[in-house]
């Protein structure tokens, strides 16, 4: 009988989510036709940003991720909307002034049924490899690096706040700057098959991950990152500038990648060549 009142109410939430997704999905979307008139930045003054909000907000943006576009003529609005203010949001929220793991509620649940006694070790080995806030909150983020519109300046502004945290400085930049590097070098080797799919879909990954790299130098201290952080910096710097070289317009010919140069000329110009 509890198992079944259990799937009853698992069911039932589920539904009342189907239900508020639509009415979610045009609040979010209304604010973020405002942000275009008043600016991002103002906007923000308006949304909720203590603690308790980074869960919610997280839950939502996956959500709406998930959520089915929809088709016709008449579309009101648009998923992307909706998941560039919630990232904008989750932006914001990475700013709390507190220790992300301290308002982790999965990382409580494992230290609680640790506490309890007669505890499976399946069970608590299923809780220890269950991602945790900070994981999830980066993942996604860094999931729409690849987007080609809004959105990706949007989880590029959102990651950089994350990564220029004091706890997640030294923990996970580096891990950023390896899968960075490894990035640029996939692209420089696409830069010799013309016309392939992958090359169109890794040019916005490297747009978003060279936007990523000049918020981190314009949210956090520079001088802090090129002391603790130098060998990170000469790593990405060489490859950098060969990916400008692949971006600048052949002679006589044209082309390039414009809004690629321009995006590696503000982050040369924040590190300081």
């Amino acid at each position: 009988v509890e198992t079944s009142n259990e799937n009853e109410d698992e069911n039932g939430n589920e539904k009342e989510e189907q239900i508020q997704i639509p009415n979610l999905k045009r609040l979010l979307s209304a604010i973020y036709s405002i942000s275009k008139v008043r600016g991002r930045k103002h906007i923000l003054k308006f949304l909720a940003h203590d603690a308790c909000d980074v869960e919610p907000i997280l839950h939502a943006l996956r959500l709406m991720e998930e959520y089915p576009e929809e088709t016709g003529l008449n579309i009101q609005c648009w998923n992307w909307e909706s998941i560039y203010t919630l990232l904008v949001w989750i932006g914001m929220l990475s700013l709390v002034p507190f220790d992300l793991n301290t308002i982790d509620s999965s990382s409580q649940i494992a230290i609680g049924s640790k506490g309890l006694s007669g505890t499976s070790t399946s069970n608590s080995s299923t809780l220890d490899k269950s991602p945790t806030l900070i994981s999830s909150m980066l993942m996604t983020t860094r999931k729409h690096l690849t987007d080609s519109g809004p959105t990706r300046e949007a989880a590029a502004s959102s990651l950089s706040s994350l990564l220029s945290r004091p706890d997640l400085e030294d923990s996970e930049l580096q891990d950023f700057v390896i899968f960075s590097s490894n990035v640029l070098k996939q692209y420089l080797e696409f830069q010799d098959c013309p016309g392939s799919v992958a090359k169109t879909m890794s040019i916005f990954l490297v747009m978003g991950i060279v936007q990523t790299l000049a918020a981190i130098f314009k949210t956090g201290s520079r001088s802090n990152l090129m002391e603790r952080h130098l060998r990170c910096v000469e790593m990405l710097w060489e490859q950098a500038i060969l990916v400008a070289d692949r971006a600048a317009p052949k002679e006589g010919k044209g082309g390039g990648a414009p809004l690629l140069r321009k995006l590696l000329a503000k982050l040369f110009a924040r590190v300081g060549c």
